[in-house]
């Protein structure tokens, strides 16, 4: 009977390991005269041979026999033409965070942020921001009035407000098409040439927040700085003070950079003016001026408002500047 099992035994396995303990179990039998120990062996021999059929037919699965390999060996081999579970679930993820993130290798997004450093590189690899783009250079300009605070002891106003640039810098252009048709771009204003425009009747340095510009391929730069100034008001009688801002260029005529107001839109603006501030603002009138001095041939250009100010009936507390 041991025999027949021993012959059973190999046909279900044929190679590796597990041939090796059909062996191991027949060599047992062979020396073993006890028929209950015979029968107990023969039982377990069966038993032993199903089980490890059993676990071999799975991870063989779309695999060829490989003799001598394990149950764990076989199932770390990959199987050709398919991944494991653990690799698709590892690669699903992989490519749903790269869609998250705009950073699919093909995304419309990697182009377009490609074609956006390479503009910049184009734009700038020759630049030199000291030099004005031609002469002359025309800047349109606005005020957007957002704030007024008056101390009336020192007599100097404090003004907050939007200071609106508009000019064109021909070394700013590009063709939209080459560059997966990107029409404008954002940049700091340190990376190219802007107007030296000051407040000349200004008490101190203004406090000027250097904010990136808007560039469009046309060449066209929008720069619209948030800007705190200090000057001096004169005081009135029947008002708080009449006040003055005078804006101009630093070092151009205007002849090379002049000055000129935006079409169609008020040159000074209360749009935004915050109604708790101190003090609020009447009367305002802009204006452009152009000058011609005894020393000089070349003509000066300004940009002048002169305003009323009187204390904010809306707003009960006293406000001083510092």
């Amino acid at each position: 009977m041991y025999i027949n099992v021993v012959i059973f035994s190999t046909q279900l396995v044929r190679e590796g390991s597990v041939a090796s303990d059909i062996c191991l179990f027949s060599c047992v039998l062979c020396h073993s005269t006890d028929p209950r120990s015979i029968y107990i062996l023969t039982m377990l021999a069966i038993v032993y041979c199903l089980l490890m059929v059993a676990l071999m037919q799975v991870p063989t699965m779309g695999r060829s026999f490989t003799p001598g390999r394990s149950a764990r060996q076989w199932n770390s081999v990959p199987v050709r033409g398919e991944r494991s579970r653990r690799d698709i679930h590892e690669v699903e993820h992989e490519e749903m965070i790269r869609e998250h993130n705009g950073s699919a290798p093909n995304s419309q997004k990697a182009k377009i942020r490609g074609a956006h450093e390479r503009l910049l590189t184009d734009l700038f690899k020759h630049y030199n921001r000291e030099v004005m783009p031609g002469t002359p250079t025309e800047v349109t300009m606005m005020i957007q009035y957002n704030c007024a605070d008056y101390d009336e002891a020192t007599h100097r106003l404090t003004s907050t407000l939007w200071e609106s640039y508009k000019w064109n810098d021909e070394r700013l252009t590009w063709d939209p098409s080459e560059y997966e048709d990107i029409r404008a771009i954002h940049q700091e204003v340190s990376q190219f040439w802007i107007p030296d425009i000051t407040l000349y009747n200004g008490a101190n340095h203004a406090e000027r927040d250097y904010r990136p510009a808007i560039i469009y391929n046309s060449g066209d730069v929008m720069w619209i700085p948030q800007v705190t100034l200090k000057s001096y008001c004169q005081p009135t009688a029947d008002k708080a003070a009449s006040c003055s801002l005078i804006f101009g260029s630093w070092t151009y005529a205007g002849n090379v950079l002049p000055l000129v107001s935006f079409s169609g839109i008020d040159s000074f603006s209360l749009d935004y003016y915050f109604s708790g501030c101190p003090y609020k603002v009447i009367n305002p009138v802009a204006q452009i001026n152009t000058k011609l001095y005894e020393c000089c041939p070349e003509p000066y250009i300004d940009f002048t408002i002169h305003f009323d100010i009187n204390k904010n009936e809306l707003n009960s507390t006293v406000h001083t500047s510092s």
